[in-house]
């Protein structure tokens, strides 16, 4: 009886959140009416903030995108060219209180090349290349260039096949041909069980997690833990919960595992997504308030048919008819309902259609199948 409740009041609380975000959106695509849109405004001592809580306009300098990330406050694209376009995010008043809009304008950096995957970190962001290498370099502070400074290849990943990254740290890992994994960040790095040996610089050298002994098929990094995933589809855990290595209990052979702001899920290969991490994260419906780090996942509601996820302000799974449902804190819009209120449970994304990749950061940005870029979660003008 008492699961037939749980069940009933998460289907309910489900319900509300698609009805509410239902009304908020425009019946037509928010894809094709963003322009002539009014977001959502937010009264405040001074200017007016209009946020962008549903997919925006398509990103201006982005046409033939193959990937994107989000971090910092900044978005990045993968191009078709093997280049990378980048664009700055606007998340508080400006200075002076002259009315002017800040939709993002992408700018193509110089120096990359060959690229063919990006991930964002807080200061700094990183590109895997073709020929399996790394390289990462950060942003002048301010509105100026987004042009990058301190370029350099990243020593210790020469085969990487996949490259991810926490959006609130510097964090990030890559996984070699070989089934190893290397990662590299500043020194809280070390606080998840990596270790620097003498000679080598954090931010510049990747190093091996000691005691990882089978083939790592997978990462996938949270703020305060990292889990990976082996080739035989056991998913370990170190960091905030998990004292070790410890294998995750009752998550047994994933498709795939995402990692993102206090929570980590998998993709199963029988069409549900458990979660595992913060209450109030998870997307179950539980909220802040209940209880502890929870260890065991747990199945997230309306997520059938999820292709990927990203975690970040708002957590995203990307359908497989090319929709999304989103979850969480949603204080700038980063959920992409129309409105600005904490969801607990998935709810859809206004508007979107035809994505094949989503990015989720303190904003969320949507890769669509012809190649735009679109995002939300962001201080669109002022008033």
């Amino acid at each position: 009886m008492r699961e037939q409740l749980v069940a009933l009041a998460l289907l309910s609380a489900l319900a509300q959140g698609c009805a509410s975000a239902t009304l908020s959106c425009d019946r037509s695509s928010l894809l094709e009416q963003a322009p002539a849109r009014q977001p959502h405004t937010e009264a405040a001592s001074g200017p007016t903030l209009v946020h962008r809580v549903a997919p925006g306009p398509p990103i201006d300098g982005v046409a033939d995108a193959i990937g994107v990330a989000v971090g910092g406050g900044i978005g990045c694209a993968a191009l078709t060219t093997g280049g990378v376009a980048c664009w700055r995010f606007v998340q508080a008043a400006p200075s002076d209180s002259a009315s002017r809009s800040f939709e993002p304008k992408a700018e193509l950096l110089v120096g990359l090349k060959s690229v063919k995957q990006v991930a964002a970190g807080r200061q700094r962001h990183c590109a895997l290349h073709t020929n399996g290498q790394v390289s990462c370099w950060q942003f002048g502070a301010g509105a100026g260039s987004l042009q990058p400074t301190e370029l350099r290849t990243l020593r210790g990943i020469e085969e990487g096949t996949s490259l991810t990254m926490h959006y609130r740290s510097n964090t990030g890992c890559s996984v070699l041909r070989g089934g190893q994994l290397r990662c590299f960040g500043d020194a809280s790095i070390d606080g998840l069980g990596f270790r620097h040996p003498v000679g080598t610089r954090y931010g510049y050298d990747a190093v091996e997690r000691p005691g990882l002994s089978a083939r790592v098929a997978m990462v996938a990094l949270s703020q305060s833990h990292v889990c990976s995933m082996d080739t035989r589809g056991a998913v370990r855990c170190w960091g905030w919960g998990y004292p070790g290595a410890e294998l995750v209990p009752g998550l047994i052979g994933p498709q795939a595992i995402h990692g993102g702001d206090g929570l980590s899920c998998g993709l199963m290969g029988d069409d549900t997504v458990r979660c595992w991490g913060a209450p109030g994260r998870l997307g179950d419906g539980s909220t802040f308030a209940q209880g502890d780090f929870v260890e065991a996942p747990r199945v997230i509601p309306a997520l059938s048919g999820a292709t990927s996820l990203s975690i970040g302000n708002a957590a995203c799974a990307l359908l497989a008819d090319g929709t999304a449902r989103c979850w969480g804190r949603n204080n700038n819009g980063s959920v992409g309902d129309g409105t600005r209120e904490t969801r607990f449970v998935p709810v859809p994304v206004c508007g979107l259609r035809d994505a094949t990749a989503i990015a989720a950061g303190d904003q969320t940005c949507a890769l669509l199948r012809n190649g735009r870029v679109y995002c939300w979660g962001y201080v669109a003008a002022v008033n």
